[in-house]
């Protein structure tokens, strides 16, 4: 009775292939926040004292839970993102057995069928089992060679550990809910690749890579949990292999940071030296040692943070961005991080609303003034990034400014061509996400300058192409030609403007210093980037609109008016001799 209900509930599980892919996306945060919360609960109201590994005083975390949290939220939904987008174009690994396993599955069927006793019945699965928890351990054997040498790397070398690694160890304390407090990158790097890695390496079904992701999931949990206790099942491999919570906590220490780099198993650490062989309890006195002097270079170790001479205390806390520029932080004020980096992006925001005041009243509204609303929006995000220098704003900052080029480059290239309206919008969103999804993850803000500059030029090339060959009044043509050179040569000085600001940053501040306030905020050139650029895309943004209201509206009627060079050029519609804007 017992085997054939046994066999039938396998036989439904066999079954259930639907969207395999879709739950290994699904099921491991899913397990990650119920098993961390299980932790909270007895960490929160104390319930496991004589279990909990860490001393009574020891320093506290240099973030708060609730940065925890949104971090790791943050890596999570862009797993689950980059899982569902593939995900229907995986092809799962279908289960193929070698001749021994099917010969010791067929005699443990047979030796079941003709015996009553309940571990000869029991044999199939025990055989089964043995199958892909050998396969599940080949797995972990790959991912453990990865994550070992992926984090002795991290360690070893200092450019690596700065830029990619120190995030995690502001966790001096470690919760379970902060097994993946990383950056992108280190999610990527270390999580994500090896456990691929892993799963591919072998050849792991699909249920079997669901149960290694899970498993792999709840150990990192259990790593950072904080609590040694005798009778958690999911410890039981971290002490069988010598790598349980304690020999994890101990590399969080500030004396211990050299020791204990590996997740499944400790042979590697045992080869080159690096395994912590003393007292298997975290010492007071070291903690009392190390405390004067780790919190101030792990600090510093995590962000590009500039503080100047008596500068203000920080409103809005530290920074956590991981880009900096050359202005020094907290300078003139404590609400401004950067102060002449946030007002200069005043500059965006105008150039916006006054195109969505000149087209305010033309319909389609949003095919008209998507563009400006875009160009507030870089002003607005940019600004907030610079007066903050949080990393969640960076992402405000930087998608924005790719917003708003991708809606100018869709319109030029896609000009009088129905056909390609839809296909180039998916192209721009699907490339452009890609693109920010990479530089975020290895923390590179060069690759989004970059792309941003070559999307400027693909808009400056197609639309003095569209003035050449659309364009047939010889005056007209100047007119625009003029605008299109005057937003070439603005963007292109800005962008000498931003590399000035880049590589020459400490001759900027020494004359800086040298010359004092207020002439010293001249030379802070990545303000006039913001500056010139706004001043560039904005003339695009009117080109564009001119053209678009050439083809298909009477040209006689159609003018821009730009007087000076410092009057802002508007694109407006005479009617009956009077001029609409």
């Amino acid at each position: 009775m017992f085997s054939e209900v046994w066999a039938n509930a396998l036989s439904k599980l066999a079954e259930t292939t639907w969207d395999d892919l879709y739950l290994q996306a699904v099921v491991p945060p899913t397990i990650y926040w119920l098993y961390s919360s299980l932790f909270y609960v007895i960490d929160k109201y104390n319930l496991l004292p004589q279990y909990q590994i860490f001393l009574p005083n020891a320093r506290p975390n240099a973030v708060s839970g609730s940065e925890v949290i949104w971090n790791v939220l943050e890596q999570q939904f862009c797993q689950l993102a980059a899982s569902l987008l593939t995900a229907p174009f995986e092809k799962p690994n279908q289960p193929s057995y070698p001749q021994f396993y099917l010969t010791l599955k067929s005699w443990a069927e047979n030796e079941a069928m003709s015996s009553s006793s309940p571990l000869v019945i029991a044999l199939p699965w025990i055989v089964a089992l043995a199958w892909h928890g050998a396969r599940i351990l080949g797995a972990m054997l790959v991912m453990d060679f990865w994550y070992f040498w992926a984090h002795y790397s991290a360690h070893a070398n200092h450019w690596i550990y700065k830029r990619l690694h120190a995030h995690h160890h502001q966790l001096y304390r470690p919760k379970a809910y902060g097994a993946s407090f990383n950056t992108l990158a280190e999610t990527f790097i270390f999580e994500t690749v090896g456990a691929i890695l892993g799963s591919r390496v072998v050849g792991l079904t699909p249920k079997e890579t669901l149960f290694f992701f899970t498993f792999s999931t709840l150990k990192g949990c259990d790593d950072h949990s904080g609590y040694d206790i005798p009778w958690n099942p999911i410890s039981a491999w971290g002490r069988i292999a010598g790598v349980d919570i304690v020999h994890h906590n101990v590399h969080h220490q500030a004396w211990g940071m050299k020791y204990n780099y590996a997740l499944f198993f400790n042979f590697w650490e045992t080869i080159l030296g690096c395994g912590y062989v003393g007292p298997r309890k975290l010492r007071l006195e070291d903690e009392k040692r190390m405390a004067k002097h780790m919190p101030k270079r792990m600090a510093e170790e995590m962000v590009v943070y500039l503080p100047s001479e008596g500068g203000k205390p920080p409103a809005w806390g530290p920074p956590t961005a991981t880009t900096n520029f050359c202005e020094e932080d907290y300078h003139v004020t404590s609400y401004a991080a950067e102060f002449i980096n946030t007002i200069s992006n005043v500059g965006y925001v105008y150039f916006g609303l006054c195109g969505l005041f000149c087209n305010w009243r033309r319909r389609p509204f949003l095919d008209f003034n998507l563009q400006y609303l875009a160009l507030v929006g870089v002003g607005i995000g940019s600004a907030m990034f610079h007066m903050t220098l949080k990393r969640s704003l960076q992402s405000a900052d930087q998608l924005s400014m790719f917003f708003g080029a991708a809606i100018v480059l869709h319109r030029v290239v896609a000009f009088e061509n129905e056909r390609m309206k839809w296909p180039l919008g998916l192209f721009l969103i699907v490339g452009l996400s890609l693109i920010f999804y990479v530089q975020y993850a290895l923390s590179q803000p060069v690759i989004h300058w970059t792309t941003f500059a070559l999307m400027l030029f693909v808009i400056w090339r197609r639309v003095s192409r569209l003035i050449k060959t659309t364009v047939k009044s010889a005056s007209e043509k100047n007119l625009l030609a003029k605008l299109g050179n005057l937003g070439f040569v603005s963007f292109v000085s800005g962008y000498g403007f931003w590399l000035v600001d880049v590589y020459c940053c400490s001759h900027l501040r020494a004359m800086r210093h040298t010359i004092g306030v207020p002439l010293e905020f001249v030379l802070e050139f990545h303000g006039w980037w913001h500056v010139l650029t706004g001043i560039g895309v904005y003339l695009y943004m009117v080109l564009v609109e001119y053209l678009h209201l050439a083809s298909s509206s009477d040209k006689e009627s159609l003018q821009i008016t730009w007087s000076s060079i410092l009057q802002t050029p508007v694109v407006t519609i005479s009617q009956g001799g009077d001029s609409q804007k």
